[in-house]
């Protein structure tokens, strides 16, 4: 048998060189209005946008420092105080900030940042003074922020390292464990019908359903998604499953139908479910949105929907091909994007499109459902540098595309590595059909991988790094899952729909 966990401390970048500064800026002052120089980016507006700390003017007036951060951060609730920044934050401040945000700050900078914690403290100076430093980044690294950051003669930030910082910060700047670990992981481990929290050294320390194939108060049938929520409840989806496909359903009945999304608290009571009355299908994929609505991919009936604390039907896509029949066929997950549009996996169509508010597709990849190169797509997300990442189950592998369609990144399950040329990894699967690939903040990707009965985490190299589960080896024992379907990492929204 393969070992239950494994892991490596993936935070190889040293701290020891914001990005406010460079070394030759002996005249340098942080901000404007504090006796200071304008920033050689500044615009040319005048003195008052410099003094309160702009970008560019809009109908409204020019957009501060504070109201930008409002804006951003609107959905961020309580951050962490302490952790260690992902490894591709670390790198970027390495490289762009800590020159001079050292301890104690050089060449005039106004606070340290080494640590996670650095970032948790108010900004001292014009224009974000008070604003927490880990907001008030996100403001000055804009390329029309007055001041603009890096200061000076400093190198700028590369469309690459701005894209890592910016969508951390973005994504509420979450930490990773103090230790350079991992934080807690929840699973929806399918055919063993519960949702399990297991820490970074292995042990479940969370874990809701006993087992049984009836859903029930206690119980949860073939969940297909589960996400742990700030306020520390479980949104889960219990989907139901075929006769026979797990050891609790019968193989001579009907199947083991679910068809709930439940909210459980941290004691295990169940504190919200919905079923539309009887009507929910085989749901697969159920996500808290920042206004406190759930969509709710109903899989069986070819629809996704949006359903308020009400138990209404606020928003529905379910369109009709020109047959008259549905145009989707199996949904298999929905997340709703930052621009108000719908990202969905079109599981059998081997697509994923994103709709706008009235269902209008504005984007599609493949550009026609049977252009391939996809085939059975489980999960799509759209990630904080504009690409998608896709779960092409059937092909096993995972793969990142721009917004043009090209592939830029991926991974294959079945050999764990980045070639598609690669063997069979040695007792494994051949077909895992992973279900689930969601991006981490350390820019590292987390990976149901279904019918190896594993949760793996990779580096964008291919490395693993943490994985949790025998290999190929399914069953409910210490350390093992059956055909885990879906996996997040406790607290880490990058690239998912921020709850509330």
């Amino acid at each position: 048998m393969a070992s239950t966990l494994f892991r490596s401390t993936f935070l190889a970048v040293s701290l020891s060189s914001l990005c406010a500064c460079s070394s030759s800026s002996s005249t340098y002052s942080p901000y404007p209005g504090a006796s200071a120089s304008p920033s050689p980016d500044a615009s040319t507006a005048g003195a008052d946008d410099a003094s309160t700390g702009s970008t560019s003017s809009e109908a409204g007036g020019a957009v501060t420092c504070a109201s930008f951060a409002a804006s951003a951060f609107a959905a961020c609730t309580e951050r962490p105080t302490t952790g260690a920044f992902p490894a591709a934050v670390a790198a970027v401040l390495a490289d762009k900030c800590q020159t001079c945000h050292q301890s104690p700050p050089v060449n005039h900078a106004p606070f340290s940042l080494l640590t996670y914690a650095d970032t948790v403290g108010p900004e001292p100076s014009a224009p974000c003074n008070g604003l927490p430093i880990w907001q008030a980044m996100h403001y000055v690294i804009q390329p029309d922020a007055t001041p603009h950051m890096p200061y000076g003669n400093a190198p700028a930030l590369t469309p690459s390292e701005f894209a890592d910082l910016d969508g951390w910060l973005t994504s509420c700047a979450g930490p990773v464990a103090a230790d350079g670990g991992v934080a807690n992981t929840v699973v929806a481990d399918q055919f063993n019908n519960r949702v399990v929290e297991v820490d970074s050294q292995g042990q479940i320390v969370w874990t809701f359903g006993n087992g049984t194939s009836l859903p029930g108060p206690q119980s949860v049938v073939a969940p297909n998604d589960a996400e742990r929520l700030p306020n520390g409840q479980t949104l889960i989806a219990g989907t139901g499953t075929a006769a026979g496909t797990e050891p609790a359903c019968p193989a001579d009945g009907g199947g083991c139908p679910d068809n709930r999304v439940l909210l459980v608290a941290q004691d295990g009571g169940i504190v919200w479910e919905y079923d539309d009355d009887g009507g929910l299908s085989s749901p697969v994929c159920s996500v808290m949105l920042p206004n406190g609505n759930v969509l709710v991919t109903d899989q069986g009936n070819q629809r996704v929907i949006e359903v308020t604390p009400q138990k209404t039907i606020g928003w529905q896509y379910m369109p009709v091909a020109e047959d008259g029949g549905p145009a989707l066929d199996n949904p298999n997950s929905a997340e709703r994007l930052a621009n108000g549009n719908t990202l969905i996996a079109d599981e059998n169509n081997n697509r994923v499109i994103e709709v706008d508010d009235a269902g209008v597709i504005e984007w599609q990849y493949s550009a026609t459902p049977d252009a391939g190169p996809l085939s059975i797509v489980a999960f799509a997300s759209r990630l904080p540098n504009g690409n998608t990442l896709i779960t092409d189950s059937g092909n096993n592998r995972i793969l990142e595309v721009n917004a043009a369609g090209d592939v830029v990144w991926s991974y294959y399950t079945a050999s764990r590595s980045t070639s598609s040329a690669a063997p069979t990894i040695d007792g494994g699967s051949p077909t895992p059909n992973p279900t689930r690939a969601v991006r981490l903040a350390t820019g590292n990707t987390l990976i149901a991988d279904q019918f190896n009965n594993q949760v793996i985490e990779v580096t964008p190299a291919g490395a693993l790094v943490y994985g949790y589960g025998m290999l190929n080896d399914p069953g409910a024992a210490a350390g093992q899952l059956n055909a885990p379907y879906d996996a997040k990492r406790v607290g880490d929204y990058t690239g998912l729909t921020p709850p509330p």
